[in-house]
């Protein structure tokens, strides 16, 4: 599944849940409507690199966990990269109610610095919400904060 059909799955999902006030037909006419204009909508991307003062293994973890903890983690089969990645849905733009797909891709690590790369990508209408950039914001934030915490030992 590439990025546009999983943010159009999305979109239906929140559709769906708009629709249900007129109960299930309502419901599936709100997922089949907001999953197909989705198609028509452009898609907005955003992109920025991070430098992370930790090793390879710890940047994943706490990526995995914030990217579990603002949303839900998908497959990451969309991102075409040799180095490891991770992706996951997260609400972001006007009330975090836009889905945004975001994708995190450990690009090289040394002793002790990691460089992540995080793109976010997200449909956007005649308003725009900078939900991309939003949402790869937030994304970068809570990895910043959980990094700055000292590492849980298992």
């Amino acid at each position: 599944m590439n990025k546009d059909e999983i943010l159009a799955r999305e979109l239906g999902k929140l559709g769906a849940v708009g629709g249900s006030f007129g109960g299930l037909g309502g419901a599936l006419g709100g997922y089949i409507g907001a999953s197909f204009v989705s198609r028509f909508l452009p898609t907005e991307t955003y992109n920025q690199s991070l430098t992370l003062s930790c090793d390879a293994e710890r940047a994943l973890r706490i990526i995995v966990d914030v990217l579990a903890r603002l949303g839900q983690i998908q497959d990451s089969e969309a991102i075409e990269s040799p180095n490891p990645a991770v992706m996951g849905i997260i609400g972001s733009g006007f009330l975090n109610m836009n889905p945004c797909l975001i994708g995190i891709e450990i690009v090289s690590f040394s002793e002790g610095t990691t460089t992540i790369s995080v793109s976010g990508a997200a449909k956007e209408g005649l308003i725009k919400q900078r939900t991309a950039e939003k949402g790869v914001m937030r994304v970068i934030a809570a990895i910043q904060t959980e990094l700055s915490q000292p590492s849980k030992s298992t």
